[in-house]
């Protein structure tokens, strides 16, 4: 009888795949009664094989949101238990990161961002950290977000936001005079092309720059990125999901050497205007015109230190946690808007009945001359809120081409329903996220979800096209919502107004193209 003992390879081999069957078993029973999955489901490689496959029906750069999309526009297919789209959907992504409910369901998502508020987390913090260190309104917890946004608010108040029309005016003229320079003649051939986003990036760089600590980063007027803007671009590559394949790029210390000079360099500009600030306090004499976001915060500060009667001494963690937030105002801001600018204008350049419409209330609000417009809202700052049909146009933009959902933290605290009467499902152990996109994209929600539609923010209630409460989430909803919401929409309705009734626009993707 001749004995075969079994390889220390073999042995090695077996007891990894026998680890990895009890590992994907345990995170399978994680899914069980989280509700309907998506089908179809790997027990050893959960949804990642399905979204894969459903990456390769779009183009590589597509928005990663898209995979979700196409599995709730046809529903039926992915989820072949279920009686109705499902009002979240759960994504076992092991081992590339933790799994995630992406929420698409309005009343489900205002209940862990509104009524129950669960908190950003540690996904959320990590994901900032490259710009803020995690001190930003994004990454702390709950209480220090309401202690801080207590302070920042003032400062993005509709109100407060309007006594810096002199500023905005400014920088959107510069922006338009460069469109001037650019343009062809009238009712003659077209100007040259251009990549519009690196203009509108630039304006809108330049406008947070101004509300926020009222500084000229003069971005519109260079070749090529400042420092600061360099900087903070750099920095914005390094803003990662936490999974396996980013934790290894991590891992390279140029990267942490380049970070930390990219902190250095944006530093160089904040520090002294908040360290400014911060010796004005002491200053009876010192004036201030208190409008600027850093103004406003240090005044409520002092307000605060002489109702307690503590002396004004801001500490080390103070000053980080208000440059922090800074670059963070100036991250969110210039990306939500500046892309926002593109999409209104390329939407409005696919629908000319629109684009009329938009000239005829600009037309009946500020006259019929568009470069007399500018003065006009000098004067009369209050006047740009009195263009519903530009607003309806840039929520209906938002509404097909959103930034990106909120991550939070599910625990035990959190508790969804797959289905209306079913069991509760717990959100502890998964990301949760407020999936905008899918959610803008709802067949059920929206009518026509595909199409630009900008009379669904006019129509009365009681109408098919009127919105569910709660739909609309660009900017998300409860106490941590988008700090700048008011100041992108402002800002966006200023830039139609200066330039809708002056130039035409027409997408140039294969000349553009051909000249890279």
């Amino acid at each position: 009888m001749v004995f075969e003992t079994p390889s220390l390879l073999q042995g090695s081999i077996k007891v990894v795949a026998q680890s990895l069957l009890l590992l994907a078993a345990f995170i399978f029973i994680q899914f069980v009664g989280v509700g309907p999955i998506a089908q179809p489901y790997s027990l050893l490689w959960g949804h990642l094989p399905l979204l894969m496959k459903l990456r390769k029906k779009f183009p590589r750069d597509a928005h990663h949101a898209e995979p979700v999309i196409e599995m709730l526009e046809n529903w039926q297919q992915y989820f072949p238990g279920a009686k109705q789209c499902p009002p979240f959907v759960a994504l076992d992504l092991w081992p590339m990161r933790k799994a995630m409910l992406r929420v698409s369901d309005p009343q489900l998502a205002q209940h862990f961002t509104t009524e129950n508020l669960a908190p950003r987390g540690q996904t959320s913090k990590e994901f900032m950290t490259p710009i803020s260190l995690g001190l930003d309104l994004i990454s702390t917890d709950i209480p220090t977000h309401r202690v801080w946004r207590q302070r920042f608010a003032p400062g993005f108040l509709p109100r407060n936001l309007l006594t810096h029309m002199p500023a905005l005016l400014e920088e959107i003229g510069i922006f338009t005079a460069k469109i001037e320079r650019q343009a062809g003649k009238p009712q003659g051939s077209w100007g040259k092309v251009f990549q519009l986003e690196d203009w509108a990036t630039s304006v809108t760089f330049d406008v947070i720059a101004r509300v926020t600590i009222d500084v000229k980063l003069a971005e519109q007027l260079s070749d090529g990125p400042g420092p600061f803007r360099d900087a903070l671009q750099t920095q914005i590559l390094q803003m990662k999901e936490k999974n396996l394949l980013n934790r290894f790029k991590k891992l390279n210390p140029l990267v942490h050497l380049t970070m930390w000079k990219n902190h250095q360099t944006m530093g160089k500009l904040l520090r002294p205007k908040v360290q400014a600030r911060i010796d004005s306090m002491g200053d009876s004499n010192a004036t201030h015109d208190d409008k600027t976001v850093i103004d406003l915060v240090f005044k409520r500060y002092q307000e605060n230190c002489a109702r307690k009667g503590e002396p004004v001494t801001p500490d080390k963690l103070f000053v980080e946690t208000i440059m922090s937030n800074l670059k963070v105002f100036i991250f969110a801001g210039h990306d939500t808007t500046s892309s926002t600018i593109c999409f209104s204008l390329y939407e409005l350049s696919r629908h000319p009945d629109m684009l009329n419409k938009v000239r005829q209330e600009h037309d009946e609000m500020f006259g019929t001359d568009p470069l007399a417009a500018p003065a006009l809202l000098q004067e009369h700052p209050h006047k740009i809120n009195e263009t519903p049909y530009t607003l309806a146009v840039i929520k209906e933009t938002l509404r097909m081409y959103p930034l990106a959902g909120t991550f939070r933290e599910g625990s035990d605290l959190t508790i969804l329903h797959a289905e209306e009467g079913g069991a509760p499902v717990s959100a502890e152990g998964f990301d949760l996220i407020d999936g905008v996109w899918e959610l803008h994209y709802r067949p059920d929600l929206w009518p026509r979800p595909r199409e630009f539609l900008p009379e669904r923010w006019l129509v009365p209630q009681g109408d098919p096209l009127f919105p569910v409460p709660h739909a609309w989430r660009a900017f998300e909803h409860g106490p941590m919502n988008c700090i700048g919401k008011d100041l992108a929409l402002l800002e966006v309705r200023l830039v139609l107004v200066h330039v809708v009734r002056r130039y035409d626009f027409e997408p140039a993707w294969e000349e553009w193209d051909s000249i890279q």
